[in-house]
């Protein structure tokens, strides 16, 4: 029995997966790039059982300032655990002495707050990254 040719076959799953991948391309929300994240200078926040603070660079109105792009770094400094979460912001469950950092990528005045300890909460003003 002779088998058919194998190259229209190829093509043809070529051109399906092709227009497969480019009909991804657009529906992916951005990501922040290397060339798009401020490593410096840093905002560092420490969440514990006394609340939520910061080493702000700057603060406006009592909203510690920021600018899209910016990394901040959130320090577990209680004895329990903590968990700060906002738009585009969550730290995952922090375990007393962890550290984790997290790229703040929107933009607006963003209320972030210890899941743990709602009464624990910061707004951050977001500005667009120049």
């Amino acid at each position: 029995m002779r088998q058919p040719p194998l190259a229209p076959i190829v093509a043809a799953l070529g051109a399906v997966l092709a227009l497969g991948l480019a009909g991804c391309a657009g529906t992916r929300a951005a990501e922040p790039t290397a060339a798009t994240v401020n490593f410096s200078p840093k905002t560092v926040f420490d969440v514990s059982e006394a609340g939520i603070t910061s080493t702000p660079i700057e603060v406006i109105d009592g909203a510690v300032a920021l600018k899209a792009g910016n990394v901040v770094e959130v320090s577990n400094t209680g004895a329990g655990e903590h968990r700060v979460t906002g738009p585009g912001i969550d730290t995952g469950i922090l375990k007393p002495g962890d550290t984790t950092t997290v790229v703040v990528t929107k933009v607006g005045d963003l209320q972030i707050v210890d899941l743990f300890d709602p009464e624990h909460h910061l707004v951050l003003r977001v500005a667009p990254r120049a």
